[in-house]
């Protein structure tokens, strides 16, 4: 159910975020930029996030004995984010923001023909 909702907030994102930057170019400049600061201090928390639970991790490996450490170990790594899909997804999304950025570009050299 909640990945139902998920999936249909991003798709209505996505088209919102497209009509926007293909009616209103100048207006989607403004909003770019505040994506991209957003996007990155995205990033930057979820970075800084990962960093805790390591450090988390190695404090934990000092003060617990083997048998709890498997267990601190599955404890950490449920709250944990998988760095490749943070960084794949941040990527993904700055390239997203490019392109509806050079949209307007495209669709003024294809009138021109």
């Amino acid at each position: 159910m909640i990945e139902t909702l998920v999936t249909g907030l991003i798709l209505a994102a996505v088209s919102g975020l497209t009509f926007v930057a293909y009616k209103h170019p100048s207006g989607f400049d403004k909003l770019a930029n505040i994506l991209h600061i957003a996007a990155v201090s995205i990033l930057i928390g979820l970075t800084i996030w990962n960093i805790a639970i390591d450090k988390a991790h190695i404090q934990l490996m000092k003060l617990l004995q083997e048998g709890a450490l498997d267990k601190a170990q599955l404890a950490l790594d449920e709250i944990s984010l998988p760095t490749g899909w943070i960084i794949a997804t941040f990527l993904a999304f700055e390239f997203y923001i490019l392109f509806l950025s050079y949209l307007p570009n495209l669709v003024k050299h294809d009138e021109n023909k």
